[in-house]
């Protein structure tokens, strides 16, 4: 069954077969315990990424992505490169509510908006607002 994605950055990716990869399982059991063990890492993200659509407010929803997509920059500064539709998307809210909400947290001094770019500011705070659930 064809799959789609889409990356945030250039990647590289490597297609095995069904029958390729069953033989790795096979083959090497530490791989078959990792791969366990991804995927009940994964299921486990997964309850906490609905149970935080159901049952946390926007602000709390963008906060803990932004925390999520954070990447370390060159100045030592913790920055998110990503649209605002990209993190609607994410985040399970419309690209205006996301805007609005950036614009409460700049506002509030957690955070910097430049084009396509958001520096956090206050990862103190951030991580307040994303762990009200």
């Amino acid at each position: 069954m064809p799959q789609t994605a889409e990356a945030l950055d250039d990647v590289k990716i490597q297609v095995l077969s069904s029958a390729a990869f069953s033989k790795l399982r096979e083959t090497y059991r530490v791989f078959d315990d990792a791969l366990l063990r991804l995927l009940s890492s994964r299921l486990r993200m997964m309850s906490a990424h609905m149970a935080n659509a159901v049952l946390a407010d926007p602000p709390n929803r963008v906060a803990l992505r932004l925390l999520e997509v954070a990447h370390v920059a060159p100045d030592g500064g913790l920055h998110v490169s990503i649209t605002q539709a990209a993190l609607a998307l994410l985040t399970g809210a419309s690209r205006q509510t996301v805007n609005k909400v950036l614009k409460q947290l700049e506002r509030k001094g957690f955070i910097f908006l430049t084009y396509r770019r958001i520096e956090l500011r206050n990862i103190d705070k951030l991580k307040r607002m994303a762990e009200i659930i």
